[in-house]
């Protein structure tokens, strides 16, 4: 753990000490707060485990019908459940593309691996790189870059294969290591462009004095496919015309840099099924570089048909490939044609607005008579509405940042007529993600109000992050022990909707391990005897500590859940009401009075707690033979929304 003690004054010898009785301090913290959990911890709730149970039984059912599959679309955060041969159907029309992709049965993996290792090596006897980059560089092991398929739900007709958007992972491919090293080149250029817009709040910010002069109008550009056809021969001119703005980035000079890039582009390769395919042209999607080129020769494209147009633009505005221009009213075929003659593979489709609107990024825009621009929030028709529930098992500072980035988004893309419409829409949204009413009501008068009070933003220092796994109650409070020494606890989750999709890559040495491993793990039929004659016979002794009972039964129960065993509630509590012994005959007739269906584990843990308590307070329980009244409180507690706590 890096502790910053420069200012100390103290010696090497004391600030490696000072060092470790800190980490030992913040240690020892950690361990006391996690002990105390862990002793307080109580199981999961019924609705929890029933949640648990139905989500192992999806797996199991996917997993036993494999054809069946789950994929996430190209668009709009949506799930999609096909069959397996319609899938396979639209990969077999994906990589049946001879212009676009070559069919191969030799693996050009290790050819690959060989020519970056060696361009690697004739770095380092160029002294351009140290040994312990020359080891981190070098690659070994690679496997083939693995393809699938995002369904474009928003592009399938009736009647016909669902199109599907491939995506390669490059992850331990040959050239993984050396795209991540010119990502990170690109990525510290300056992009000076006056047509880029990197988002929607810059493209807001750029669009609110815009005046369109009268007999313009407003139409967008798409690419059609715009990484799989832009050639290498684009890509090298684009890096040459910025040679001056990457040299201060790089080790590497223009000769060598574009044989890297030449490399990366020429040998894109990939895994469907048995087979290897060869990208002839274009670039790959996934791989870490595709971004910054594709901005690049769409930004030398633009120059060049914006220059050559007949007309002036004063209006233009784009981002990736996504074009919004004012043009005359007569000339969307002339700046079609124009963008269309830069490159033969390189295709633009065009879109014109309808009664003055026309939608781009988030935003729908109105032109007025006068020609002054209005925006509005904009939510696609594909959009499926879906964002992180608020029962989910998340921080609650994910669900307040959800919850703050719509409503921000409402607000600011919004004219002030339009925007307590786009608010109304937020109310909607969150409300079907079981967000409530009082909290999002909370977070849309705190949002306006910093809207129009301009509150500035507070500039923190750099902070330094530990990422856990979410635990409820224990990851707050160990927030709040990491806070005080300028420690910041992120949290991530463990289950994700994410589990449940088919795995459509190219299975790779730790896929075949885990696969293993999971084999092994699978529960056999003495296993579910075995647990199940635990839980039947597991029985509070007299005077036996309750809580530590009611730990070991539903421990088991979450054990044969584990494991596909169904056990309902009911038949579970009258387990646990058996399991308890005469000690407790009295609350247990008194629990028999009330209705079957309000039995619920819950209950009967707080009754049977509370009855365990309140003999204690006896003399550690009375001696055999000595009656004890006892009074049981049947009046079930209801909590009011007022009382939730929405902090962390």
């Amino acid at each position: 753990m890096k502790v910053y003690i420069s200012g100390l004054g103290l010696t090497h010898h004391q600030a490696i000490s000072y060092k470790n009785e800190l980490a030992d301090e913040i240690r020892a913290k950690v361990i006391n707060v996690t002990t105390n959990f862990t002793q307080e911890y109580k199981r999961s709730k019924n609705a929890d485990k029933c949640l648990l149970l139905l989500v192992n039984r999806t797996k199991k059912y996917l997993a036993d019908n494999k054809q069946i599959v789950v994929i996430n679309a190209d668009k709009g955060k949506k799930t999609i459940i096909t069959n397996r041969s319609e899938y396979d159907a639209g990969m077999e029309k994906l990589v049946s593309d001879s212009d676009t992709y070559t069919k191969t049965r030799r693996d050009p993996t290790i050819r690959i691996e060989t020519q970056v290792n060696d361009l690697v090596t004739s770095w380092r006897l160029n002294n351009k790189i140290d040994d312990e980059k020359e080891r981190y560089m070098k690659t070994h092991n690679s496997v083939a870059p693995a393809v699938y398929g995002l369904g474009k739900l928003h592009k399938k007709k009736p009647g016909e294969t669902m199109p599907l958007r491939p995506v390669v992972c490059t992850i331990q491919s040959p050239t993984y290591k050396i795209s991540q090293m010119l990502a990170k080149v690109f990525g510290d250029m300056t992009i000076e462009s006056p047509y880029h817009v990197k988002d929607s709040w810059q493209f807001a910010n750029d669009i609110k004095n815009v005046k369109i002069p009268s007999g313009y109008k407003l139409i967008s550009l798409d690419a059609t496919s715009l990484f799989t056809n832009i050639p290498t021969s684009l890509c090298v001119t684009a890096i040459k015309n910025r040679w001056s703005q990457i040299k201060p980035h790089t080790f590497l000079t223009q000769k060598q840099f574009i044989e890297v890039v030449r490399l990366i582009t020429s040998e894109s390769y990939f895994r469907y099924k048995d087979d290897f395919y060869l990208q002839q042209c274009g670039l790959a999607m996934g791989n870490a570089i595709s971004g910054f080129l594709a901005d690049m020769v769409m930004e030398d494209l633009e120059k060049k048909a914006l220059r050559n147009l007949p007309f002036d633009t004063p209006f233009y505005k784009r981002y990736v490939d996504d074009i919004i221009v004012a043009i005359p009213e007569n000339e969307s075929e002339t700046i079609r044609n124009e963008f269309n003659k830069h490159h033969k593979r390189l295709k633009f489709t065009i879109e014109e607005e309808a009664g003055k609107q026309i939608n781009f990024l988030d935003m729908t825009l109105m032109r007025s008579t006068s020609g002054e621009i209005t925006t509005k929030w904009y939510q696609k028709e594909i959009a499926s509405g879906r964002y992180l529930h608020f029962d989910g098992h998340n921080p609650m500072t994910h669900k307040r940042n959800v919850a703050t980035a719509i409503t921000d988004r409402a607000i600011a893309f919004t004219n002030p007529v339009d925007r307590p419409k786009s608010l109304l829409k937020v109310n909607e949204l969150l409300a079907e993600n079981g967000y409530p009413k009082p909290f999002v009501s909370k977070i849309i008068k705190n949002r306006v109000e910093r809207f129009y009070n301009g509150k500035p933003n507070i500039e923190k220092p750099k902070q330094r992050f530990i990422a856990s796994p979410y635990v409820p109650g224990l990851s707050e409070r160990l927030k709040k022990v990491l806070s005080q020494y300028d420690l910041t606890l992120s949290c991530k989750t463990t289950n994700k909707i994410g589990d449940l999709y088919t795995r459509m890559k190219t299975d790779s040495a730790k896929g075949a391990w885990d696969a293993l491993c999971n084999h092994h793990k699978k529960a056999t039929f003495s296993t579910k005897i075995r647990l199940l004659r635990k839980l039947y016979h597991e029985i509070l002794p007299k005077n036996g500590n309750m809580e530590e009972h009611l730990s070991k039964l539903t421990e088991y129960y979450d054990d044969l859940c584990e494991i596909d065993h169904v056990i309902d509630d009911q038949q579970f509590v009258s387990i646990v009401m058996t399991s308890v012994g005469e000690d407790y005959d009295g609350l247990i007739t008194a629990l028999d009075c009330r209705d079957e269906n309000d039995l619920t584990f819950d209950l009967v843990q707080s009754k049977l707690m509370d009855e365990y308590e309140r003999k204690k307070k006896v003399d550690d329980f009375p001696f055999e033979g000595e009656s004890v009244s006892v009074t049981v409180n049947l009046i079930a507690s209801v909590e009011s929304d007022d009382d939730y706590d929405y902090s962390f």
